[in-house]
This record gives structure tokens, C-alpha cells and sequence, in this order.
């Protein structure tokens, strides 16, 4: 997921590191609709992770991206004062910083991270953003949470993502040194790359990774992926269980326990449709608990329903989705539920 994010999260202090449980919801949605933050909290849900849509933003209300961005960040604020004022936490987060609907919009590409007017866009929407935060009890910030470019076929670490990130660091905490910073880790914030990741020189980062494989099995029958593919499954000549689940994550473990750092995956899901989905989830929240891992689940609250855990779904013969809502009752919401705790 290549968007901006606000998260609600609620913080509990296990050891030396700060543990966060919750879900992620959008603020382009809050426009269209405002049931998903009253869903969080009616339920009480501890931690919210706020996604901000900048070119989605531009498209659909055919705004420019300054504009875009003053308006998530003003939605974002309802949001944020909403979650506080019944004692929910909160973490902004923000993937995409173009500069028009058709510059600065494609970070696989290496002249993304070669334009100086692509990398001072950034830097001029992290600087905004901070800025208009400084002074809130947000947990944080998370940029560019999907870093990656693509050359040749490969998706490759960009050359200066983690100076790109230095500055990151420099402009949040020369107005606010108190909110966490969540670094995501290069290529597409995939945890199985941490084997190589040292840690910044700063106290306040949060060491980060998205959890989306296998894939094939989370995204089925989402755009290209045509297939069907049921919980645990074979790929490749690889078992997709449990045991593998913890494989691609042991590497981030590993790093936050040499560094004595905290580690989280702040976005993590599985389309509606697919098999034993609640197997696979079950699995993922009990690695997370297991090894300390902060989380965010993906999402309630989205223009598309694919991901949302209030409603179930599925997928007919010519492809069609169907959504229908059970809120509360929703068997995903019902085992997120018994993880968030009440």
C-alpha cells in the first residue's frame, strides 16, 4: 500500500521497547464517510494508523498536490482530536509525495529518486506535516513506507534511501524530538531484508516492515492475480505456513533483539476472499505477540472494501466483488478483536 496513512495507537511499554496494537483507516475516506473512526471508537479499538491518499486525493477532488496535502492534513486533524478526546493515540503516515498527477508519482522509477524535484517534494511535505503536529500527542511518523526502485526487472534498495531518511530524521527533529519516526526498510519495506539494516543515531525510530507475502496468496483475484489459492499453500516449491511466516520475519526479530530496538509491521492484510484468512492472520498476530512486534492491521475504513475488517467478501465468476457489512460481527473484526483486547 503506497499511500498516507493516519494510524490510532495505543502504547504499552514492555521492557525497553513500545509495543503498539491497531488498525489502520484513511483519511480520504473520513471525508466521503466519518462511520469508520466512529466504528473505532465505539469499539474501542487501542491503536489507529491514518493512511493520507495524496494523488487520490488530487485525482478525485482535482486539487493540486499542496492543496491535497492541506486537506488530508485537516481531515487527519479531526481524526487525531476525535481519537485523542476518548484517550486512542496516534501516528500519521504518508507514502506518496508527488509533485502533479503525472510527476514525481512513481517511486520504482530510478528518476524518482534522482530528481532533486521529487526528493525536495518530500522534504517539503514531511517539513509541512511535522510542523502541523508538533505540538499533538501523535506516536509519530511514518514516510515512505515502501521504498524501492525497480531496474531491469529487480525491485532494488534506491542508492540514497537511507540519506533520503537522515533528512528525514534532521527536519522532524528540529521541531519536535519527541515523536517516533518509523523507518521502513528497503526494497517495498519487506522484513526479510533487515540482514543488512544498521541502526540510525537517533532514540525515537521505530523499525519498521510491511507483511503482504506471500503475495500471490494476499492479493488473489485482486487486479492481476486471477488465481485462487487457499491457507497453507504451496508456492514455488515453497510451504506457505506458519513456520514460513516467521522465516520472512526473523530477520527484523533478529535485529531488534541485537540492537535492542523496537521493531513493527505497520501494515499487514489479506484480501477478503481468500481462504482460511483467518488462519493466516491468526498466525501473523501470534508471531507479532510472541516476539514483541508492534502492529497495525490493514484497515477499516477505505474507499475500496477489499481489506476492510467490517465487512466480508467475495469474488464471482466474471470477477465481480461483492462486499456485505457485519461490522462487530464480522468474523475477521471478531479475531482482530480478542488481539486488540477490550
Amino acid at each position: 500500500m503506497r499511500y498516507l496513512f493516519i494510524a490510532v495507537i495505543t502504547s504499552i511499554l514492555l521492557n525497553s521497547s513500545t509495543i503498539f496494537r491497531g488498525v489502520g483507516t484513511t483519511a480520504l475516506s473520513y471525508y466521503y464517510d466519518k462511520s469508520a473512526v466512529e466504528f473505532i471508537i465505539r469499539e474501542k479499538i487501542p491503536s489507529v494508523r491514518i493512511h493520507i491518499y495524496i494523488l487520490n486525493t488530487m485525482k478525485k477532488l482535482d486539487v493540486d498536490a499542496s492543496e491535497a496535502l492541506e486537506l488530508n492534513l485537516k481531515w487527519s486533524k479531526e481524526i487525531y482530536q476525535k481519537l485523542n478526546d476518548n484517550n486512542i493515540s496516534s501516528m500519521i503516515t504518508i507514502s506518496d509525495f508527488p509533485l502533479t498527477q503525472t510527476k514525481c508519482i512513481d517511486k520504482k522509477k530510478p528518476i524518482y529518486w534522482s530528481s532533486k524535484e521529487c526528493v525536495n517534494q518530500i522534504y517539503t511535505m514531511v517539513k509541512r506535516t511535522v510542523n502541523e503536529f508538533k505540538s499533538s500527542n501523535l506516536i509519530g511518523y511514518e514516510f515512505l513506507g515502501e521504498p524501492v526502485v525497480e531496474i531491469s526487472g529487480k525491485s532494488l534498495e534506491p542508492t540514497n534511501w537511507n540519506d533520503i531518511f537522515k533528512n528525514i530524521i534532521k527536519i522532524t527533529r528540529k521541531v519536535d524530538r519527541d515523536k517516533y519516526l518509523f523507518y521502513s526498510v528497503a526494497p517495498w519495506g519487506i522484513a526479510s531484508h533487515y540482514s543488512k539494516v544498521k541502526p540510525f543515531n537517533d532514540d525515537k525510530i521505530i523499525y519498521n516492515a510491511h507483511m503482504y507475502q506471500p503475495h500471490k496468496y494476499t492479493h488473489q483475484q485482486v487486479r492481476k492475480i486471477k488465481n485462487e489459492y487457499s491457507y497453507p499453500l504451496w508456492i514455488w516449491s515453497k510451504r506457505w505456513n506458519r513456520d514460513k511466516l516467521y522465516e520472512q520475519l526473523k530477520p527484523l526479530i533478529d535485529f531488534g533483539k541485537k540492537y535492542n530496538k523496537p521493531i513493527s509491521i505497520s501494515e499487514f492484510s489479506v484480501i477478503l476472499w481468500a481462504e482460511n484468512s483467518n488462519v493466516y492472520l491468526k498466525d501473523l498476530l501470534d508471531i507479532f505477540e510472541e516476539n514483541s512486534i508492534s502492529w497495525y492491521y490493514f484497515n477499516i475504513g477505505s474507499i475500496y472494501k477489499g481489506w476492510d475488517a467490517r465487512y466480508s467478501g467475495r469474488v464471482d465468476n466474471r470477477f465481480r466483488k461483492h462486499y456485505n457489512y457485519k461490522g462487530s460481527n464480522s468474523k475477521r473484526f471478531k479475531l482482530l478483536k480478542r488481539y486488540l483486547g477490550d
